[in-house]
């Protein structure tokens, strides 16, 4: 409440919303059961690149979606938001305007959230496990609720706290004093980019280029399978 404002102005004044506009762009929507005709896939990955539109919020830009245990590209399309876009964050999602809109003129790309949504039920049903890193993200900008999820991001939480236990343990019994060591790097050293170069030793994401989904998908998948190849080692539950 010290520091300075960001923004400053004589009066505070609330959007209003139009009628059910709430209900309809925040409504969220459990995944579907499979049908015949699309038999659904054991584990897929998904990653999402999104811009800002006017109102100042997230909005959908390209999905992508990869199969687990193969890394085959399910599905990579342009998605044309709902909403009127303030930006794409082009240098961060690796979208452009010229890409978006040849995507809408020749009718290659996904019109909307709700077609995106379908667009990856068909490739699954509520037993299929859906990976994702910071994968809240990903199923808040799709209105989506799934039963599993694994999240790599979690994952890696989970580790550290473990790790970092067993040194302070370690430590105690040595009659030391345990100071937990920060890594270096954006969002404590657990962004895609850090840990993709960690884990796996690969660079992604290259400076000027902006993000691109197949390839976070791809990285998330590997660094899932990192982690299941050495729990399956260590014998670790």
């Amino acid at each position: 409440m010290f520091t300075k404002p960001c923004t400053a102005t004589k009066d505070h004044d609330p959007r209003h919303y139009r009628r059910d506009e709430l209900e309809t762009n925040w409504r969220f929507h459990r995944t579907p059961p499979a049908t015949p005709q699309s038999p659904a896939r054991i584990a897929i990955v998904f990653d999402c690149e999104m811009g800002v539109n006017v109102e100042g919020e997230s909005d959908l830009i390209r999905l992508s979606v990869v199969d687990y245990f193969t890394s085959a590209v399910l599905l990579d399309s342009l998605v044309w938001p709902d909403a009127k876009m303030q930006t794409l964050n082009t240098p961060f999602s690796g979208v452009s305007w010229k890409a978006l809109n040849d995507a809408r003129r020749n009718k290659t790309c996904l019109f909307g959230r709700e077609n995106a949504r379908k667009a990856v039920w068909s490739l699954i049903s509520p037993e299929t496990v859906v990976i994702g890193h910071g994968a809240n993200n990903d199923l808040n900008i799709l209105r989506w609720i799934h039963p599993n999820v694994v999240d790599t991001l979690l994952v890696e939480q989970r580790l550290r706290e473990k790790e970092n236990a067993a040194m302070a343990r370690e430590a105690e019994e040595l009659g030391l004093e345990y100071e937990e060591t920060k890594p270096s790097g954006g969002g404590g050293g657990m962004s895609l980019k850090n840990l993709t170069k960690d884990r796996l030793g690969r660079a992604i994401q290259a400076k000027g280029r902006g993000h691109d989904s197949i390839e976070d998908s791809i990285a998330t998948r590997d660094i899932l399978h990192w982690h299941v190849s050495r729990i399956l080692q260590s014998g670790e539950p």
